[in-house]
């Protein structure tokens, strides 16, 4: 049983710092205006650069829209193998650098990433799982094993 499942939502991917991975369309967008706007009337641009400026326009836009669907796709990644570890035993780094070992009974979501709940109260990234196995059985009633 998921004890607790909940999706707070993911953070985009920080911006690189400098360079052209910096400029996203809106920031091209107006460079370009500008570029319209302060250019020389007595010898305006030509349309073979127009159109070379639209075709790195559009290729912005669409390497934008793949690297969204690509983090979209390591988010559900990322759900369905923290959604497998509910009720296995795993052993850990925690948060603490410490190392950890229990039951998951259930995960949540943050910035970060998938946050494994152990039953011993500890939290655990997914990132830090070094293993993972079956839970133990518990025994029956009668001290027998379950079967």
């Amino acid at each position: 049983m998921v004890d607790a499942v909940t999706a707070t939502g993911t953070a985009p991917p920080p911006a690189s710092s400098g360079g052209l991975g910096a400029l996203d369309a809106d920031v091209f967008l107006q460079l370009m205006l500008a570029q319209l706007r302060y250019q020389n009337p007595l010898e305006p641009t030509d349309t073979s650069a127009m159109m070379q400026q639209t075709a790195q326009f559009t290729m912005v836009e669409t390497l934008q829209a793949i690297s969204e669907n690509q983090q979209q796709l390591m988010n559900m990644s990322q759900l369905s193998t923290a959604l497998a570890m509910v009720g296995k035993q795993v052993e850990a780094i925690g948060f603490d650098g410490l190392p950890t070992a229990g039951l998951v009974s259930g995960i949540r979501f943050s910035v970060d990433g998938a946050i494994l709940e152990m039953e011993n109260g500890a939290d655990v990234p997914l990132v830090n799982v070094l293993s993972v196995t079956e839970a133990p059985d518990a025994p029956t009633e009668d001290g027998g094993d379950p079967a």
